[in-house]
């Protein structure tokens, strides 16, 4: 592991897998890995419709440790699931969000180039590794391998130890998004209710939390961020919201 400094008062021990470049002209992105960019939660749940002679869909997911798929579950089991051949062979990319990267991608003006990209994901050593030759084996990925950053942290680790201010995080997982100092978090749903990823659930009042059903609408939100500064932005969306 690689102890490295991210903020004045933290000191991580990170895997960074690949630095990536940094354009200072462009905003930063924060993207999660797991059920944004790899559909990893319905893997684990054909895995275990397999394993068990079960048959649920990502849509029966309520909770992280997959109780809601199996009630008595072992929450060992699962973590040594993202990290068996099999998840990643079956594991497949979030073909949406590879359309998005790749429509324009050339063009400074499309979704990619208006952007810096840091992949930020949790797991052990094993699954970051292998996690890491399963993005950058996506072609689109490959492509671009010099342009993306990938950094992992340790399963017990907590993304609030990554420096985000002035940047925009996206994440699946509510309490990933919670704490850190992102200026703007995207939560993405995923046509989901879990209580992983319920702001509603959780009464903390963030004032720059703005929840996606979808991709679709995360898109948009970045395409139209990224022509305004960043205050601009959030005040225009607050007051689109007051409008609702």
């Amino acid at each position: 592991m690689l102890n490295i400094f991210i903020a004045n008062t933290y000191v991580i021990d990170m895997i960074v897998l690949n630095k990536g470049k940094i354009n200072p002209a462009k905003r930063t992105v924060y993207l999660d890995i797991d059920d944004v960019i790899l559909w990893s939660a319905g893997t684990i749940v054909e895995m275990l419709n397999d394993r068990y002679g079960l048959n649920k869909t990502r849509d029966d997911i309520k909770d992280w440790g997959f109780k809601s798929i199996k009630r008595d579950l072992d929450v060992q089991e699962v973590l040594d699931m993202f990290c068996e051949d099999e998840f990643w062979q079956r594991n497949k990319p979030n073909q949406e969000l590879i359309d998005a990267f790749e429509l324009d991608e050339n063009n400074q003006d499309g979704l990619f180039q208006s952007y810096n990209w840091r992949l930020v994901t949790k797991r052990d050593e094993v699954n970051l590794k292998k996690k890491f030759y399963k993005i950058f084996s996506i072609p689109f990925f490959a492509r671009h391998k010099d342009e993306i950053g990938y950094y992992g942290l340790e399963h017990d680790e907590d993304k609030a130890s990554v420096r985000m201010l002035g940047r925009i995080q996206i994440d699946d997982y509510y309490f990933n998004l919670k704490d850190t100092d992102a200026s703007i978090k995207i939560l993405l749903k995923n046509n989901l209710d879990a209580n992983y990823n319920s702001h509603y659930t959780y009464k903390d009042g963030l004032q720059n939390l703005y929840v996606c059903d979808n991709l679709n609408q995360v898109v948009d939100i970045l395409m139209f961020a990224k022509d305004d500064e960043i205050n601009d932005f959030i005040s225009e969306l607050e007051d689109i919201e007051e409008d609702e």
